[in-house]
């Protein structure tokens, strides 16, 4: 095994982070750790942070705690819409393609025999005889009440021709 030799001290600092330090003869060989906690003391001896630097990494810290925060419930808001089943127009227009009757007025209805999951949407929809050879728009609203109570009504329009329909004089 090798034999350590022992470390001789120079009088002079080797580093200019060394030069900072009190000198001191026959005391422990300093390492980095000391130069740099010399470093970040006060020239009065105290030790610590003052009460504004306490303030400011604070300040820092609640800033960016309430940006993660808002974030958080945008996100939890975002989910909660996505779980919410929506009522789509399609349901309306394939039961009006099936039955294949188109009749010029309004008719109303909603969405209770689809469960309870549908209980606050209705519908309404309005059929038009737009032209003489049996082309109809049919006009679909959803009405619904959104998370906050407040009714919202999505329309959508579509265009049917029914062949041999009836010709207006």
């Amino acid at each position: 095994m090798k034999s350590r030799e022992p470390r001789v001290e120079s009088l002079e600092p080797a580093s200019a982070s060394e030069a900072l330090l009190p000198s001191t003869l026959g005391a422990r060989p300093s390492t980095d750790l000391d130069a740099s906690y010399a470093l970040c003391s006060r020239p009065d001896g105290t030790k610590g942070f003052t009460l504004l630097e306490v303030m400011i990494a604070m300040f820092v810290f609640f800033i960016v705690v309430f940006a993660v925060l808002g974030m958080v419930v945008q996100s939890l808001g975002a989910a909660r819409a996505l779980q919410r089943p929506q009522a789509d127009f399609s349901i309306l227009a394939s039961a009006l393609t099936l039955s294949n009757v188109l009749e010029e007025g309004v008719e109303s209805g909603d969405f209770a025999d689809l469960g309870a999951e549908f209980q606050d949407y209705y519908w309404e929809r309005q059929i038009i005889e737009v032209g003489s050879n049996g082309l109809f728009q049919v006009d679909f609203a959803i009405f619904m009440k959104n998370a906050r109570g407040k009714d919202v009504r999505e329309d959508m329009s579509i265009l049917m021709y029914k062949p041999g329909g009836r010709r207006r004089r």
